[in-house]
C-alpha cells in the first residue's frame, strides 16, 4: 500500500470509531461556514467544548470529503496545538 493509501485507510478507520462526534463536527463546520465564509478546525473544537474523539486523529477526517476546499493556513489559536498551522476551509459550490 501507498503511503496516501495507508491515509486514507487510517481516516476511515477512526471515522468509523467516531462517527456520531465527526458527523456532529461536519455539521458545526458547515454551520460555521455558512455563518461566516469560512471555517478551521479551531473553530469547530470551540463549538464541540467537553466533547472528545477517541483518537484526536478523527479531527482529520472532518473535512476529508469533496465537499470541503483549503482556502489557506493559519497558526492554531488552541494552547494545545502550540501555533501549529492548520487549514482554513471553505465549502465548495
Amino acid at each position: 500500500m501507498t503511503g496516501s493509501a495507508l491515509k486514507q485507510l487510517g481516516l476511515y478507520r477512526v471515522e468509523s470509531s467516531n462517527k456520531a462526534l465527526v458527523g456532529l463536527a461536519r455539521a458545526i463546520a458547515k454551520e460555521i461556514c455558512g455563518r461566516v465564509g469560512s471555517v478551521t478546525m479551531d473553530d469547530v473544537r470551540r463549538e464541540l467544548g467537553d466533547l472528545k474523539p477517541t483518537s484526536p486523529n478523527a479531527y482529520g477526517a472532518v473535512f476529508n470529503t469533496d465537499e470541503w476546499q483549503c482556502i489557506g493556513w493559519e497558526p492554531s489559536t488552541l494552547k494545545s496545538n502550540h501555533a501549529r498551522f492548520i487549514r482554513r476551509w471553505k465549502m465548495n459550490q
